[in-house]
């Protein structure tokens, strides 16, 4: 059997956001690929340094993502 990496995405970058963002940038077998934000500079600030990419629209996060969490 082979292994899958889920790819993730966070729809909201404020403080449950963050919370999210990190613990699926950290678990095994996902890969955090984009957050999406309103306010873009919000977006970045979190998605940076976990490795993933800021979206400035939705449709681009989803696109690259297997599932989304909204917060």
């Amino acid at each position: 059997m082979t292994e899958q990496t889920l790819r993730a995405a966070v729809i909201g970058a404020g403080a449950f956001g963050g919370h999210h963002a990190r613990k699926l940038a950290a678990a095994p077998g996902v890969r955090l690929t984009g957050v999406f934000d309103r306010h873009p500079e919000r977006a970045e600030a979190l998605a940076g340094p976990l490795g993933a990419r800021a979206a400035d629209d939705l449709e681009t996060v989803l696109a690259d993502a297997d599932l989304a969490v909204v917060t």
